[in-house]
């Protein structure tokens, strides 16, 4: 089955300022989930909004092929909502604090499925109740409801018009443990009754493990490893991904230090990228780390020295 969405070379700059995500490519099926994780700092958030086409012009530079159902993306307008939906991080901050939630949930059928208030509004009790919140509630504000609560109805919102594609940015982290569960478990039952594909994006390793079909691991804004979730996780082929692994690590020994990343996530300018972006804290790196040219290996990967190689 041909993908819902392609990216290709997906570069995202300030305009005059750094390189903030290079040249990653990606396939988003349906019925399937792409992790895309790293630490924060990284570009995943970016890469969401790009693929909404949610970046500012005067601020941003995007570059790369975008292909959403076989087509380049031209109305963004059009497609937003109706044929591609996002969940935020913090749904509080997504919805209208003084407006009744079924009432935004309405204004999303009127807009994209042309329906008269009416019908919406019966079509927003309808997804309320889908997502697990009485239609009764349809004339409450978003501060009577729980975090939880409100991240299904954003989810809701984003489901209602239909769409093929559902992009989550760290649609969970805001919310305690149990209450995630609950929402990715809705979240994932949605995309097999309407046949979604979804991107996750997170910083939360073993919830990608459990999440997701396929992972792409990024770091400063570059591809370091990409494939399907047991072998990236099982077999890691670049020394990143083993590092992050070995952070997530759970449970550990008692009285065993939590592992750590040296250093941070750089920023980096065009003029100045080095070709291992990770070799300064990386405790495999070699001399060519920093003078090869970047490649990315056809076993989907871009290390030098990848984990398991003889020295």
């Amino acid at each position: 089955m041909s993908a819902h969405l392609e990216a290709r070379d997906l570069t995202i700059a300030l305009r005059g300022g750094n390189l903030l995500v290079d040249r990653l490519s990606f396939d988003l099926a349906p019925g399937r989930t792409l992790g895309l994780v790293g630490e924060s700092g990284s570009g995943k958030s970016l890469t969401a909004l790009a693929l909404l086409g949610l970046l500012s012009e005067e601020r941003f530079e995007v570059a790369g092929h975008l292909r959403i159902l076989g087509e380049e993306p031209r109305d963004w307008r059009r497609l937003r909502g109706k044929v591609i939906a996002m969940v935020f991080q913090e749904p509080r901050l997504a919805l209208n604090p003084r407006m009744a939630v079924g009432r935004q949930i309405a204004e999303v059928l009127e807009l994209h499925r042309g329906l008269p208030r009416g019908e919406a509004a019966r079509g927003a009790a309808h997804w309320l109740d889908r997502v697990g919140i009485a239609a009764a509630r349809a004339g409450d504000v978003p501060a009577t409801f729980s975090g939880g609560m409100l991240q299904r109805i954003c989810i809701a919102m984003a489901l209602a018009a239909g769409p093929r594609i559902l992009v989550a940015d760290e649609p969970t982290t805001a919310l305690d443990t149990t209450v995630q569960a609950q929402v990715l478990d809705l979240v994932a039952n949605l995309q097999r009754e309407l046949g979604l594909a979804v991107l996750l994006v997170t910083h939360d390793l073993p919830l990608a493990a459990q999440r997701c079909d396929d992972l792409l691991v990024i770091y400063a804004g570059r591809p370091m490893e990409s494939g399907p979730t047991a072998r990236v996780l099982g077999h890691p082929r670049h020394r990143y991904t083993e590092a992050l692994i070995a952070c997530a690590r759970f449970p550990r020994e008692a009285g065993a230090p939590l592992a750590a990343i040296p250093g941070q996530v750089p920023l980096v300018t065009p003029q100045a990228i080095p070709p291992c972006v990770f070799a300064d804290r990386c405790a495999a790196a070699r001399d060519d780390c920093l003078s090869r040219p970047y490649t990315w290996f056809p076993e989907g990967h871009a290390c030098f020295h990848p984990p398991g190689e003889a020295p």
